[in-house]
């Protein structure tokens, strides 16, 4: 008899497991031995007259009835990302009083589950609680919300399994009967998540162009894979998966991963003290121009020395006519005479900046124009100060777009006199700059995007200070060669700012950060008395480092949603290069003074500089 009931629970079993996708409720029967049979509703309960034999040598303990509110759930992570299944337990028959607990769990067969997962269940472990009393029942509600899509024609497909029952009896003959009956994991429901329906798989081409637009293809998969994608993701996919060719599909995706990535605007930190240095070095070339000594009495000039840029100029190398006319013989002769001064300065440059990292290159022009006045105290020492203007163009590479700027300036400089020797130049500035960024979203031949700029304003502010000190040493060949040491620090921040203009418009965080120079040079210069004046022809050669400007990443966020765009990384600079600088500067009898100059930044790897500098310089 013993045997023949366990052999009927195995077959029953069996039966049960195999329809279990197929029906909806089931009935079973909890053994003492922790043995559950399982059966389809329908079929034969048990053998005889279907009724528990509470005596039986196997001694059953319950019999209940399970049903679920459905067999299979399918979602769609962007159409139909939630449902609901119900679990209803009732207990048919019970040979002892007491408590029981049905527990479910659930897995993947692809896929993940849990709170992260592709799907997430609300509990992730149901369970019910019940009476171990013949008419008693328990329900449990399970909420299922996908939270991705499954890759392109494939599906996630999850189950819900029972997974034991712990029944705690009190039977008059054994005592208590605490202990839990195992169901081998049953499966009872099967939820699945469709796969992508037109959603972008950029980051998976084979071969993408780099790791910068392997990355921009992987968040804009995201975005797309996201349980409520905007629009463009349906259109740009259809594009592509309705392309006539492979390499059609390739370039239409390698387009929309260029066009969605932001490394544009890396532009923008890149040429953020450009302004500032342009009308550092202006200022520079003025307060060198100023080391023309100080005003001149009216006195014998017998071996009197002037100096000019820094050299000291002996009298014997000047005509006659010009000795004559600085020792008051010609009352219009204001040569070095005079502590007032009035300058403007110019600068143009042009050069190119290659890529760096993930930056974006580019070539770009400058200008800038800068004035001031300044007062020569007769001890050596001058203060002044300075306004300043430039503009600033790039021309972003890879049909990136381009970046313009303009900046304005206000500097004040002066120079003290230690000794005749050395001495020191120091600065402050403060610049304030618009930049305008135009970014190129290229969807040709997706669409009705087609091709359009993405345009963008901000604002930047840029504090700077330095401090340079002098030693001049002059040669018995009229030869003056002035080592310095230079240090200059600046604090830059760049605001904010939203693109406009196309699908894929981002919002910019704000951006600071410090720059450290340290420049070590020496200055060359030698005297030509001319009639009508001096002329100087001089050489600058430096050596700097740049500490600081650490690279760092920024996160934009598509314009109007929260999705984040691909990350966007700053590298460092070069902290090594060069600076050679040639010019001549010529001085009148009047103390107007002009000069050109012709600088090149030397040994930096991604980085080429030319500049042009002129200026001029009244006395009164």
């Amino acid at each position: 008899m013993f045997s023949r009931l366990l052999a009927w629970s195995a077959i029953i079993s069996l039966a049960g497991m195999s329809l279990a996708s197929e029906a909806s409720t089931r009935q079973g029967v909890v053994y003492l031995s922790g043995q559950v049979s399982h059966f389809s509703s329908g079929q034969p309960r048990l053998a005889g007259n279907g009724s528990l034999d509470c005596q039986a040598p196997n001694q059953p303990l319950f019999r209940f009835e399970e049903s679920l509110s459905v067999d299979q759930i399918d979602l769609n992570a962007r159409t139909n990302p939630q449902g609901n299944a119900t679990v209803s337990i009732t207990v048919l028959e019970s040979c002892f009083d007491g408590t029981l607990i049905f527990n479910y769990r659930h897995d993947a067969i692809s896929g993940s589950v849990g709170a992260q997962g592709d799907l997430v269940a609300e509990p992730a472990e149901p369970s019910a609680q019940l009476a171990a009393t013949p008419g008693a029942q328990a329900t449990v509600p399970i909420l299922y919300t996908a939270r991705t899509a499954a890759p392109l024609g494939s599906t996630f497909r999850f189950r819900l399994l029972a997974s034991g029952i712990n029944f705690s009896l009190q039977s008059p003959e054994l005592g208590n009967l605490i202990g839990t009956a195992s169901r081998n994991n049953l499966p009872l429901l099967e939820i699945r998540i469709a796969g992508r329906d037109n959603v972008v798989e950029i980051g998976e081409l084979p071969q993408p162009l780099d790791d910068r637009s392997a990355d921009a293809g992987r968040a804009l998969n995201r975005v797309c894979q996201s349980p409520n994608p905007p629009e463009f993701c349906d259109v740009i996919a259809r594009a592509i998966e309705e392309a006539e060719s492979e390499e059609e599909r390739t370039e239409l995706s390698r387009r929309t991963t260029m066009a969605f990535d932001a490394h544009q605007v890396t532009s923008i930190p890149s040429v953020s003290g450009e302004a500032a240095r342009v009308q550092a070095d202006n200022v520079g070339q003025r307060v060198q121009a100023l080391r023309t000594g100080g005003p001149m009495p009216v006195m014998a000039l017998d071996g009197l020395s002037l100096s000019y840029q820094g050299v000291r100029l002996d009298s014997n190398l000047l005509p006659q006519s010009l000795l004559n006319r600085i020792n008051g013989q010609d009352d219009a002769s204001q040569l070095l005479s005079q502590p007032w001064g009035f300058f403007i300065n110019g600068n143009i440059a042009i050069g190119d900046r290659s890529r760096r990292g993930r930056e974006t290159g580019y070539d770009f022009d400058s200008w800038g124009v800068t004035s001031g006045f300044d007062y020569r105290f007769r001890e050596g020492h001058v203060a002044g100060v300075a306004v300043g203007y430039s503009e600033y163009s790039a021309d972003l590479d890879e049909d990136g777009g381009g970046m313009d700027s303009d900046s304005w300036t206000v500097q004040a400089y002066g120079s003290w006199q230690f000794s005749e020797r050395l001495y020191a130049d120091l600065t402050l500035g403060y610049t304030m700059s618009d930049f305008d960024l135009q970014r190129v979203v290229d969807l040709s031949g997706i669409g009705p995007y087609g091709r359009r700029i993405a345009r963008g304003s901000t604002d930047g502010t840029q504090i700077d200070t330095s401090v340079a000190l002098n030693y001049r040493i002059d040669t018995s060949t009229a030869l003056s060669i002035t080592p310095y040491g230079q240090f200059n620090y600046a604090r830059t921040r760049i605001d904010g700012f939203t693109e406009s203009g196309t699908i894929f418009d981002y919002r910019y965080p704000s951006q600071n950060f410090d720059s450290y120079l340290f420049t070590g040079g020496v200055r060359l210069a030698r005297p030509v008395a001319l009639e009508r004046g001096v002329l100087v022809p001089f050489a600058d050669l430096a050596v700097e480092y740049e500490a600081g400007l650490d690279s760092y990443t920024m996160q934009p966020v598509l314009a109007g949603s929260d999705f984040d765009g691909p990350l966007v990384l700053v590298s460092d600079p070069d902290r090594f290069f060069g600076r050679a600088h040639f010019g001549v500067s010529f001085v009148g009898l009047t103390g107007t003074q002009f000069f050109a100059s012709y600088s090149a930044l030397l040994f930096d790897s991604s980085t080429t500089r030319h500049s042009l500098y002129l200026g001029v310089r009244f006395e009164f």
